[in-house]
């Protein structure tokens, strides 16, 4: 012990108030308390300063690049229908090469195309479908279950059940070297109709557009006579 009461641990130490800033010296003070340190004020408060900080530029940063997420993701669905109306302008005009240059019939044409577009994913029956069979009886084997090849949907569409595509009705069973300037004649396009061997006239394009694209307005896909698609506003003029 010092002289003055304090530990001889504290011997030449001065504290001082955390408050005033004036030198202190008395045995009780947090300073000079043994086994009780001072509470660490300043520190607790940096700390939940720095957090609140560290969450306020994040949301900036988040604010900043979700357009951009919204926008990469809406181009990825308008492109992937434009693949797919594609595949199916490229498929009625393969059919047509076996069918003595004819495009199908309008009320069978995704029948008629199912041979010209990517195959459909054969799905079997999972292993515990299999075991789930009449006690110490051995299942037959399974056989696949055919899926819808995934080019006959319209990607703009939540709908998994529905397709929303159509056939040009006036185009039924035509032949080919009868269509004049293929390339404005809409073939295949996106339809209010999304039923299967969904067809009928150009009044079925959805108004507004189906997909968004970035510097215009609501667009829908239209695959051409001559196997090509591109991204239309309604009512365009590019269309005959």
């Amino acid at each position: 012990m010092t002289n003055n009461g304090l530990p001889s641990a504290f011997a030449g130490r001065v504290a001082h108030d955390t408050i005033t800033g004036k030198p202190v010296n008395a045995p009780d003070h947090p300073e000079f308390s043994v086994g009780r340190p001072a509470r660490p004020t300043r520190r607790r408060f940096n700390l939940i300063a720095g957090s609140c900080l560290t969450v306020i530029i994040l949301s900036i940063v988040w604010m900043l690049i979700t357009p951009f997420v919204v926008e990469g993701h809406s181009s990825a669905i308008l492109y992937s229908a434009m693949s797919n109306a594609k595949q199916l302008a490229l498929g009625a005009l393969m059919y047509a090469d076996d069918a003595d240059d004819h495009l199908p019939r309008a009320n069978l044409w995704m029948d008629s195309l199912k041979p010209y577009v990517p195959k459909p994913t054969l799905v079997y029956p999972s292993d515990f479908e299999i075991r789930a069979g009449p006690a110490k009886v051995e299942p037959e084997k399974p056989r696949p279950t055919e899926k819808v090849s995934g080019v006959f949907r319209s990607t703009g569409l939540k709908n998994r059940d529905v397709f929303g595509f159509a056939f040009r009705r006036q185009l039924s069973g035509r032949a080919l070297p009868s269509i004049a300037d293929r390339s404005r004649v809409a073939l295949i396009f996106d339809s209010t109709n999304t039923g299967w061997n969904a067809n009928g006239g150009l009044e079925l394009l959805p108004n507004p557009g189906r997909y968004e694209k970035r510097g215009s307005s609501r667009v829908n896909i239209v695959a051409f006579a001559d196997g090509y698609a591109k991204a239309l506003t309604p009512g365009s003029l590019n269309i005959k």
